[in-house]
């Protein structure tokens, strides 16, 4: 919500995704209803609703045009043990754990039936030592065998896993000085505009003058939240530019300055100018929001430029990062920071800035998000606090942040990609397949 504006934004876009949504679930339950039908293996069981459910949201999120924005893990990232499960296989593999444990769930009641079964189970031994005498089996394989004990030491290895990686830090050996393990830090800062139309964003002197402050407190760079302001044509363009060309050699910062190009053709801009006034970056928003921005969208290519204080930054703008498969290119070109203009409104600015945070923690940048109306701030590759800095912020404000210069953390993720969402669908398809053809042949299915 936006002081004057109306009470539900976007209310009908709200509501129409939520209800788009919860329909995505029918799939995979439908599906599991007739395959648990036609099967008594419990791994099958375990197993095939999960791989069902990643495979849905996968191909939902790569074809609805809202990207993972929509998805049920989201409020549950936060969460620094399962969140950083993104890092191995990405959204998918989140995706995947909540669905197994489910099916997990349904398995735990006939847990200890099964192995009172099992232990009651004998066998006719004929040896001569045994004289025939029943021998119980061995019920410790069975133990071991059973989904519900293959999950709690999967689960039990990756939380070890994921807590360590975020709360030990890399050379933070006991009693190590903290110069050994924190990264030095450099002041940046978000200048905060409106996300709607007004017109303060046709007063560049507004922006100009806050930039200026964050500048003589000591930021080095300074981050526009997006569309900050607005230029009607290439005429006010140009002279915008120039504008911001002057002010990063006066000030000696990079300015990452965002603005709206009403004409010749629409545009959502982000121009990146070095401390020596050159443009290293010129971005136009690749992934415009439906039905909220009408304009075409940009190159599907994040552009990057190297500097001797931050490393290598990329650039991405606001829903750009609710598309993981595009911001995968950020391991891809090993980028250590991410700037990322934002506008958010109402509810769903928590939300929103939880699903793009994860793309920090699946490619192993820094994130420095600067946005009207949400959190703006510094997110790590991990949870760890001594990388994240978030607060809220308001239009009209700027905030100074401190970015600890790191390099780019590798990731499984970005070695692999959506390796695991294709995996899902094979096995998706190749278990439907299977049984079709083994219904075919016991004649119980005519095509």
């Amino acid at each position: 919500m936006v002081e004057g504006g109306p009470k539900f934004p976007k209310a009908p876009l709200i509501f129409s995704s939520s209800f788009v949504l919860n329909w995505v679930p029918f799939i995979p339950f439908t599906a599991d209803r007739y395959l648990v039908q036609q099967t008594n293996s419990i791994w099958t069981r375990v197993i095939f609703f999960p791989c069902v459910w990643t495979a849905s949201f996968y191909l939902f999120q790569k074809y609805c045009g809202l990207g993972d924005y929509l998805t049920f893990t989201t409020p549950l990232i936060t969460w620094p043990e399962f969140g950083l499960a993104a890092s191995l296989g990405g959204r998918s593999f989140l995706d995947f754990l909540i669905a197994l444990f489910g099916t997990i769930l349904l398995e735990i009641p006939d847990y200890p039936f099964h192995l009172l079964k099992r232990k009651h189970d004998t066998v006719s031994v004929t040896d001569n030592n045994d004289q025939g005498k029943p021998v119980y089996k061995n019920t410790y394989s069975s133990l071991l065998k059973h989904p519900v004990t293959a999950y709690i030491l999967f689960m039990f290895a990756l939380y070890t896993y994921n807590g360590a990686r975020n709360n030990i830090l890399p050379g933070s050996m006991f009693q190590a000085p903290q110069s050994a393990y924190i990264p030095k830090s450099v002041p940046v800062s978000c200048v905060a505009s409106y996300g709607h139309d007004v017109p303060d964003k046709l007063d560049y002197d507004i922006w100009f003058n806050e930039s200026a402050h964050t500048a003589e407190a000591g930021s080095k760079l300074v981050l526009w939240s997006e569309v900050a302001v607005v230029a009607s044509d290439e005429k006010e363009e140009f002279l915008l530019l120039q504008r911001a060309k002057e002010f990063a050699i006066k000030h000696k910062v990079y300015l990452a300055m965002t603005y709206h190009l009403l004409g010749p053709v629409e545009k959502n801009k982000l121009v990146v100018f070095t401390k020596e006034g050159d443009i290293g970056i010129d971005y136009n928003k690749a992934h415009p929001v439906p039905t909220v921005e009408m304009q075409p969208p940009g190159e599907l290519i994040i552009p990057y430029m190297d500097t001797e204080e931050f490393g290598r930054i990329g650039v991405s703008i606001c829903f750009d990062m609710n598309y993981p498969e595009f911001m995968l290119q950020a391991s891809k070109l090993n980028i250590d920071v991410m700037l990322q203009p934002a506008w958010s409104w109402g509810p769903v600015t928590i939300y929103h800035t939880q699903s793009e945070r994860l793309r920090a923690i699946e490619n192993g940048f820094t994130l420095f998000r600067c946005t009207t109306y949400g959190l703006s701030g510094i997110y790590g590759p991990t949870y760890n606090v001594v990388y994240d800095q978030v607060v809220a912020t308001y239009p009209t404000e700027s905030y100074l942040f401190y970015l600890p210069i790191r390099k780019r953390v590798a990731t499984l993720y970005g070695y692999i990609g959506d390796s695991f969402s294709y995996l899902t669908i094979f096995i998706t398809f190749a278990a439907l397949i299977l049984l079709i053809r083994q219904k075919c042949k016991s004649n119980r299915l005519f095509i």
